[in-house]
């Protein structure tokens, strides 16, 4: 069982009130940020944590139920990326964990909008149709092109550009430039 602060940032994330997609920087306790999120059962929830740490900037993401049990785990990587299925209503714990394991800024995206594809990219990177963008490292320069869903800046200083989709734009952690573009944007 894990140890989960009752300080949480971010309570009670409810997607059917945010346009089924969430996107906020979360603290950092002692290498895990926490948040509660309210699930519904026979949902899919699609989950990318990005935490920075000094040198490394490998993450994980994690979820347990309200005992502290384990629910889900993404493998570690530059982000953590995992997909939920939830099997009853009510509220799950997310861990971002950094691979450092000590304070650090950390990014979540979560969504119930499936994406046919979640592209990786470091630098500057233009979406294709249907893709879903998360960005590793600092200064990512991510484009939605014609018909991307969504950006993930993550760490860093990123450029987010739109298109006339509805979207979904979060520079994370850093100063970040975000240009919506048309369409009824989230950022």
């Amino acid at each position: 069982m894990a140890f989960i602060p009752s300080n949480l940032t971010a309570l009670d994330w409810d997607l059917t009130r945010n346009a089924g997609s969430l996107s906020v920087p979360i603290e950092d306790f002692g290498g895990i940020a926490w948040t509660r999120l309210q699930v519904t059962a026979g949902v899919t929830y699609y989950l990318v944590g990005s935490a920075v740490a000094a040198t490394d900037p490998g993450s994980g993401v994690a979820i347990l139920d309200s005992a502290g049990n384990p629910l889900a785990a993404s493998p570690a990587g530059a982000l953590g990326i995992l997909t939920f299925s939830a099997t009853s209503t009510g509220s799950v714990f997310v861990g971002v964990a950094n691979a450092m394991g000590y304070p650090g800024a950390a990014d979540l995206f979560v969504t119930t909008n499936p994406a046919s594809v979640l592209v990786e990219v470091a630098g500057a990177y233009t979406a294709l149709a249907g893709e879903r963008v998360a960005g590793r490292g600092d200064a990512n320069s991510i484009g939605l092109g014609a018909a991307g869903l969504d950006a993930l800046g993550g760490g860093g200083d990123d450029t987010l550009t739109g298109n006339g989709l509805d979207n979904r734009l979060s520079g994370g952690a850093g100063d970040d430039r975000i240009d919506a573009e048309d369409g009824n944007d989230a950022i």
